[in-house]
């Protein structure tokens, strides 16, 4: 069953059921991170992030977004040239890079995958 983002961002607000049904939608039934992350998945994931005021969810979607994010783009030990790509697309969307996506650099850095490096930050 496809998520149905209009659903999510309609009041404005993320709460923990619609975390949780992100989190099952991108990661499985058992919302586990026992499934790789898929470019549109991640972008559905930061679709959702940019269709709310910054800040307007719990911690768990940043917890997510994160998770999301290095598993998308370094869950084989690298962030190749496309996957740098794409991320830079992402952040650099709105000309600014915001907290959460200053976290998940933070994170992809810590991760200890290989970095390519035009991956922006």
């Amino acid at each position: 069953m496809a998520l149905d983002i209009q659903a999510i961002v309609e009041d404005g607000f993320i709460d923990d059921s619609e975390v949780a049904a992100i989190r099952a939608e991108i990661f499985g039934d058992d919302g586990e991170d026992g499934s790789d992350v898929s470019e549109g998945e991640f972008r559905m994931v930061d679709q959702i992030k940019n269709s709310v005021e910054y800040g307007q969810w719990v911690p768990a979607f940043e917890v997510l977004y994160i998770e999301a994010g290095v598993n998308y783009a370094a869950r084989d030990g690298e962030v190749d040239a496309n996957e740098a790509a794409v991320l830079n697309e992402i952040i650099g969307a709105d000309g600014m890079t915001d907290a959460l996506e200053e976290h998940l650099l933070i994170s992809l850095r810590a991760s200890g995958a290989t970095i390519h490096p035009s991956l922006m930050g």
